[in-house]
């Protein structure tokens, strides 16, 4: 899925996900997106640049790394004064 929330305000675009991952809890889904805030509950996450991979880790490692992925997160929620 690319972007599949993105025209969707905040709390629709969570229920869609949510709705979308329970009904298929064992398929794998590739979800591509630029709203790093929606990726909390993802098993993997893949930060790529120029078609290559520069982290991977989940939600909780990515932030705790100090990593490139963290300080997108934090630029995210700022810019939502949410930070």
């Amino acid at each position: 899925m690319d972007e599949p929330v993105s025209n969707l305000d905040a709390l629709t675009g969570s229920a869609v996900l949510n709705q979308l991952f329970k009904s298929n809890p064992h398929a794998g889904v590739l979800y591509i997106t630029h709203d790093l805030l929606q990726l909390e509950d993802m098993d993997e996450i893949l930060l790529m640049k120029d078609g290559w991979i520069i982290e991977r880790g989940n939600y909780s490692e990515l932030i705790r790394a100090d990593s490139i992925f963290a300080r997108l997160v934090e630029i995210q929620k700022n810019s939502l004064g949410a930070g």
